[in-house]
């Protein structure tokens, strides 16, 4: 059985997993969400030029 050090190692390095894990799903997110910024400000000047 593993002690309480083993235990408590083994929770700090989940834990660092976990942050490593979320923060690049965040920094994810926001490379879509800044493509899709690019996207709508893209469309909308094109709508500006185009003629009627």
């Amino acid at each position: 059985m593993t002690n309480e050090a083993e235990l408590e190692a083994i929770k700090h390095q989940n834990a660092i997993t976990l942050e490593k894990q979320k923060w690049q799903f965040r920094k994810q997110e926001l490379t879509f969400l800044e493509a899709g910024q690019h996207l709508r400000a893209s469309i909308s000047s094109f709508g500006k030029y185009r003629a009627w």
